[in-house]
């Protein structure tokens, strides 16, 4: 493991990217994050053209989600690219105070939760996958970014607990009872 550490670093070093360790760290942490096996990752690393395509591009400011096409969010793994902002660590902020709320909610069996500019989903999947009561209604302005959601919904079977709609704003939502 450790020599492909060095040839990931190596690769970042080459490409002059400010901090080559902080870049090799972020790598390893986004695929390592229990959704991609080992194997996977060995498989990745002993092609050197495409750690050397991987390093160049991200040297050029391309986000290593957007190259890896997965970003991790809330202990998951999400799919991700150019057309949906990228999961941040900051944002879990938001699911675990919707998570207080929500578990405060007494009586209804399900519990409605909205979430608009839903971009990969991450956001809408964390509640779904941390209460079942939450029934998700998600919405994006984009197509393109509703079916990056849409893959995610499905890669974690909540197709029956997350609605994935697209509009702007509040246009989706109309008619849905969700007052």
């Amino acid at each position: 493991m450790y020599e492909n550490f060095f040839k990931v670093l190596s690769a970042f070093e080459k490409n002059n990217l400010a901090d080559p360790l902080q870049e090799t760290l972020h790598f390893f942490d986004i695929i390592l994050n229990k959704s991609i096996s080992k194997a996977d990752i060995y498989e990745y690393l002993k092609d050197n053209d495409a750690i050397a395509s991987f390093t160049e591009k991200r040297s050029q400011g391309h986000p290593q989600e957007y190259l890896l096409g997965l970003g991790s969010f809330f202990g998951n793994m999400f799919f991700c690219d150019p057309g949906a902002l990228i999961p941040r660590d900051e944002t879990e902020l938001l699911v675990n105070t919707a998570l207080a709320y929500i578990k405060k909610v007494e009586g209804p069996e399900t519990v409605n939760v909205v979430d608009m500019g839903t971009g990969c989903g991450s956001i809408a999947i964390s509640i779904a996958l941390n209460d079942t009561r939450t029934r998700v209604v998600a919405s994006d302005l984009n197509e393109s970014t509703i079916r990056v959601a849409r893959k995610n919904v499905d890669k974690f079977n909540l197709e029956d607990r997350v609605e994935l709609l697209t509009g702007d704003l509040y246009a989706p939502f109309e008619g849905l009872g969700l007052e």
